[in-house]
């Protein structure tokens, strides 16, 4: 492995693409150790791996089992690539984080085909895989296709996990519905690229009118449901639904402002009427103007306040007149609006997100220590 690494860390003319294999393992160990400045070298002598961090040169192997086997079979892969890689268990010494980090590596870097024998909840559940039930009954084994989540589930529950078993994502972000996941991914990409869905934080869905059941007391009343007993690094964007400047807050959002108050986690009120009062008015028009051609007529008012998604169309019961219409496609507006590169500048949503990403990135153990 040694010497490999070191011909990919200084290969010989004709073969300098090898240089950007050696690059793409530096950038795993960035990732997996949390340290943008991180940087692996295989010295002269070539006895041991070094790794550069924290104005520190240490062995690979000082770093722990865990990075020091994650690392490695990522460099094995990058090396081998474009082949057929047996893996046996590699969970055995990985965190699950590690584990998601490895397949999003082997996903995104490399291009071989992949047997992993495993026990791991993790790697069963990734996306796009094909799992297969391996048994054996004293004289013969079998191999049967997981075709269905349920057939998952069930292979989950051969291996004795439960779900109380299974480790949470590093941080939950609540949001109302679909279109809002859309926006916030789009949003946190661009201020912290390297914050991956599925990795570093999940996002889930709370759904407007069932608000009024969600807490983040410990000390909540029954019938509320307690957030921190799903993950206690969270966030929760909600709509403020203010009609003008210096409205009040519905009581069950600034139940929530107060709830988290002092504790872990970040309340995120929108400035403007809804989230999609931060997205520039005139392109959300012209989203939803080619969403809907048959329906659309002329722009609704897009100011701070204002319900984003009203536009006019022709009354048919009185021709010629209009009639406002709010129910545009949000979905299908938020991936169009979010094909473009991000605006951060409206209202306070730069503050916001640079607020959000910096929970992301202590919850995830990412922040500059500077």
């Amino acid at each position: 492995m040694i010497d490999h690494l070191a011909a990919l860390q200084n290969p010989s003319f004709g073969k300098l693409e090898d240089k950007k294999k050696f690059q793409r393992i530096n950038e795993f160990v960035r990732d997996v150790t949390g340290k943008p400045e991180a940087l692996l070298e295989v010295p002269s002598e070539r006895e041991y791996l070094l790794v550069h961090m924290d104005n520190k040169v240490l062995p690979l192997s000082s770093l722990g089992t865990g990075i020091h086997e994650v690392i490695l079979i990522a460099a094995f892969c990058t090396i081998y690539d474009e082949s057929i890689i047996c893996i046996e268990e590699p969970e055995v010494h990985l965190h699950p984080l590690l584990q998601r980090k490895l397949v999003n590596y082997l996903n995104e870097n490399t291009s071989s085909q992949y047997f992993i024998a495993t026990h791991s909840s993790v790697l069963i559940d990734t996306p796009g895989s094909s799992v297969f039930r391996v048994t054996n009954d004293g004289s013969q084994t079998y191999v049967r296709p997981a075709l269905t989540k349920e057939d998952q589930r069930e292979i989950l529950d051969e291996l004795g996990c439960q779900a109380s078993d299974i480790l949470q994502s590093n941080a939950v972000i609540w949001v109302e519905g679909p279109s809002d996941r859309i926006y916030l991914k789009h949003w946190i990409s661009a201020v912290d690229p390297n914050l991956k869905e599925g990795i570093h934080y999940t996002i889930m869905f709370y759904g407007g009118g069932l608000i009024s059941h969600l807490s983040a007391s410990d000390e909540a009343l029954e019938r509320f449901i307690r957030l921190r007993d799903m993950n206690r690094n969270m966030a929760i964007v909600i709509d403020s639904d203010i009609e003008h400047e210096g409205g009040s807050l519905k009581p069950h959002a600034q139940r929530l402002v107060d709830e988290f108050d002092g504790h872990k986690g970040l309340v995120w009120i929108t400035e403007g009427r809804e989230i999609e009062n931060y997205v520039d008015g005139t392109k959300l028009q012209s989203a939803l103007q080619g969403l809907h051609p048959q329906l659309y007529k002329s722009a609704g008012k897009t100011g701070s306040f204002d319900h984003a998604f009203y536009f006019y169309r022709d009354d048919p019961e009185k021709p010629g007149r209009n009639k406002t219409y709010k129910m545009g496609n949000k979905v299908g507006a938020a991936e169009i609006i979010c094909s473009e590169s991000a605006d951060l500048s409206i209202l306070d949503l730069k503050e916001r997100v640079e607020e959000l990403v910096a929970m992301l990135q202590r919850a995830n153990g990412m922040e500059d220590p500077s």
